[in-house]
């Protein structure tokens, strides 16, 4: 697949030139590597788009979270932290383009984990990069990680063999895509899990009731009776639970057997 990666360096147009529409035309925000242009800061600043940003040099002073809090909003977390108009204007623009979801719905503890991690290890998102960096005995600039996505990070790393020339490409690219678009990265797995011959695929299964099959309990039985030797999910530490616990809307259509979630 690699011959068929089209890439988008990071000096070209289409990556140096990203707009934001506000309040009724197009802005254009500063070029990433490019130093800052204090006369392009201060066309944005007559703008309102930067309204609410001198407050986050306030940061550092805020309130830190209750403990009770376990989780909020990333419109909220940035109206907490620095300022309203922060999140109104830019993190809506962005987290629209990324996740296609409303700030004030997508979680921040998943999100933005790196600054709810921080804010959690000191009181405040500054406070807890100076303290991560006084208490490393490295030389470089640390940051923090969840464990899981550390494993992940260093299982790919050993894992994905890339060659030199294409990794070079990547790190002089801003963003890549597929000549078929990204589906074709999704086929492209689905075609070698096929070739594995131990994965069936099933499409457009309606599934009215499953269990944990009596003879072994680590496989499932569904209404059809077949039974899965075993069951992957994209997600960490899951635990079957009794069907009656596990609640979906009417005529949901599933294409593997169900299951609940316990952390």
């Amino acid at each position: 697949m690699c011959y068929n990666v089209i890439f988008t360096k990071k000096t070209a147009p289409g990556a140096k030139n990203r707009y934001i529409y506000y309040p009724d035309r197009l802005q254009r925000l500063p070029s990433p590597g490019d130093a800052p242009d204090f006369w392009h800061i201060a066309e944005l600043w007559r703008s309102g788009l930067l309204a609410g940003a001198p407050y986050a040099l306030l940061e550092p002073f805020r309130r830190q979270r209750l403990d009770s809090l376990k989780d909020e909003s990333i419109g909220d977390f940035i109206e907490r932290r620095f300022d309203k108009r922060l999140g109104t204007n830019l993190a809506s623009a962005v987290m629209h383009g990324i996740y296609a979801g409303d700030i004030w719905k997508l979680s921040a503890r998943t999100l933005l984990s790196q600054a709810w991690m921080l804010e959690g290890l000191a009181g405040s998102i500054y406070k807890g990069m100076i303290k991560i960096q006084q208490e490393t005995p490295l030389t470089e600039r640390v940051m923090l990680f969840h464990p899981h996505d550390l494993d992940v990070y260093k299982a790919i790393r050993e894992e994905v063999k890339l060659d030199d020339a294409f990794r070079a490409l990547l790190d002089e690219s801003a963003m890549f895509t597929f000549e078929n678009g990204m589906a074709e990265l999704v086929m492209a797995l689905k075609k070698n899990l096929e070739n594995n011959g131990n994965v069936d695929f099933k499409f457009d299964s309606r599934v009215q009731n499953y269990r944990l099959a009596k003879e072994n309990r680590d496989q499932v039985d569904v209404t059809t009776g077949v039974s899965y030797p075993s069951v992957r999910a994209a997600i960490e530490r899951l635990t079957f639970c009794s069907p009656k616990k596990l609640r979906l809307p009417k005529n949901t259509i599933l294409s593997s057997p169900p299951f609940a979630i316990q952390n």
